[in-house]
């Protein structure tokens, strides 16, 4: 996920500004701060990918 991407997540999620594109809006399902909950479990999941990718290049 790019920082563009990381700037505009609760707009998307919430607001459906990429529905254009296929990704509705959540508002009906999601308040502001599960959206931040779930971005914050993205950013960590990233990290630990990240972290274990690194281990196998260093093996």
């Amino acid at each position: 996920m790019g920082a563009a991407t990381h700037t505009a997540f609760k707009g998307i999620v919430l607001g459906g500004a990429l529905r254009f594109r296929g990704m509705p809006a959540w508002d009906d399902v999601f308040n502001e701060a599960q959206v931040e909950a779930i971005h914050a479990y993205l950013i960590d999941l990233a990290w630990r990918s990240y972290e274990a990718q690194q281990n196998e290049q260093s093996q």
